[in-house]
């Protein structure tokens, strides 16, 4: 049952749609309009469901289609449907505006959500600046690496690390969203061409900054000690160490030698490879002393003098270097007869035709000549061979004017 409709509603009407026309043909204008409102309630694309609005001529509710430009009271629209009286579906008209709920920006970035990929974010849409954060800022499908157009002010440094210990060369970079192959976002690696040195490798010695805190070997603490080596004191500076005297560290230190075969750290002059000399000492410490050494210099030893008849004096015309006296040797020089140990300085002169006590004089000429080696000559004055008992001498010789024999009668 259709209700009459005011002079005065009808000029308000007509004033809101501002076509009579429209008023006439209000039934088909308000189906649309039923569209218009429920798209105003945030889903457009409900707008065709709008058929409906035939049954309604109720133009008085239909005004809340207007609303349904606010989307949120855009449900009221519905409430269009009841109307009888088909001259309000000039205001369902304005509900077509409705439609354009669907182009709704709720972030106000100027784009609408049929477009943008997050109508919340206002720092999203298409056209945005891509950037390091996970998200897909320009609505391209791709996000950070992946997309070609990421703001390269927006990466971060990573660093190579080349030989795979998780830390990376700080001289080598690259800039990225996220860390690429190889790369780090650590930059401790003192040396990325060795994966036992980094911050957390132990320090050996080996001439390496092992954990890289900018100490080597000896002078960095955490030195492993199991790594030292052993080193010996060189005090008398010859190159050859102490076996007794000993240092554990990663370098040799000053005073200090890799060598133990010294046997006498007091003497420069004493270690192996020295030259052996006359002096008592293992000069080059092989365990033998001066002559017992075959290498010693004799040159530093003195000259001795054979002795071979073992008197005590030496041929001076035959000697040997030693650094001490060796057997059938003497120190004297003074033997006329190395040959007989009866002469030598020390002999008994007797008469036997030898300087025995080698003093350069022979026999009687020595007055040193034993008289009781000496015999008897007897006068020969005629000068036949034959002396007389009665005159005589002692000699060693046969003295001139004497005779061996005794028989002479008549001299």
């Amino acid at each position: 049952m259709f209700r009459p409709i005011s002079t005065l509603a009808l000029l308000v009407l007509l004033t809101a749609c501002g076509d009579k026309d429209d008023i006439l043909t209000g039934s088909a204008s308000g189906g649309d309009g039923t569209t218009g409102v429920d798209t105003g309630g945030g889903d457009g694309t409900d707008g065709t469901d709008g058929t409906d609005g035939t049954d309604g001529a109720d133009g008085a509710d239909g005004t809340d289609g207007t609303d349904g430009t606010d989307g949120t009271d855009g449900t009221d629209g519905t409430d269009g449907t009841d109307g009888t009286d088909g001259t309000d579906g000039t205001d369902g008209t304005d509900g077509t505006d409705g439609t354009d709920g669907g182009e709704v920006d709720a972030d106000g970035d100027g784009y609408t959500a049929d477009v943008d990929c997050d109508d919340t974010d206002r720092g999203v849409h298409p056209g945005a600046t891509e950037r390091c954060n996970g998200i897909d800022d320009d609505c391209d499908g791709a996000t950070d690496d992946a997309d070609d157009d990421v703001d390269p002010a927006s990466h971060y440094t990573f660093y190579a690390d080349l030989d795979g210990d998780g830390y990376g060369d700080p001289d080598n970079t690259t800039g990225a969203c996220r860390a690429p192959s190889g790369y780090t976002a650590d930059f401790q690696d003192c040396d990325d061409s060795d994966g036992a040195i980094n911050p957390d490798g132990a320090e050996v010695c080996n001439g390496q900054d092992d954990d890289c805190d900018g100490l080597l070997d000896d002078a960095d603490p955490s030195v492993d000690s199991a790594t030292f080596s052993t080193f010996y004191a060189d005090r008398d500076g010859d190159g050859y160490g102490n076996l007794s005297v000993t240092l554990a560290a990663c370098d040799v230190r000053s005073g200090y030698t890799t060598d133990f075969t010294d046997c006498d750290d007091s003497a420069a002059t004493t270690h192996p490879g020295a030259t052996e000399v006359c002096d008592g000492d293992d000069n080059d410490c092989d365990g033998a002393v001066d002559d017992d050494d075959s290498s010693v210099d004799t040159s530093t030893g003195t000259a001795f003098y054979v002795d071979l008849d073992g008197d005590g004096y030496g041929d001076p015309s035959t000697t040997v270097m030693a650094c001490a006296l060796p057997a059938e040797a003497s120190t004297d020089n003074t033997d006329c007869d190395d040959s007989d140990v009866t002469v030598s300085p020390a002999g008994l002169e007797v008469c036997d035709g030898i300087d025995n006590d080698c003093d350069g004089l022979l026999d009687a000429a020595d007055p040193s000549v034993d008289a009781s080696t000496s015999a008897t000559y007897y006068l020969d004055a005629d000068g036949d061979g034959y002396g007389t008992a009665a005159s005589t001498t002692t000699s060693c010789s046969v003295p001139s004017g004497y005779a061996i024999l005794s028989t002479d009668c008549d001299d």
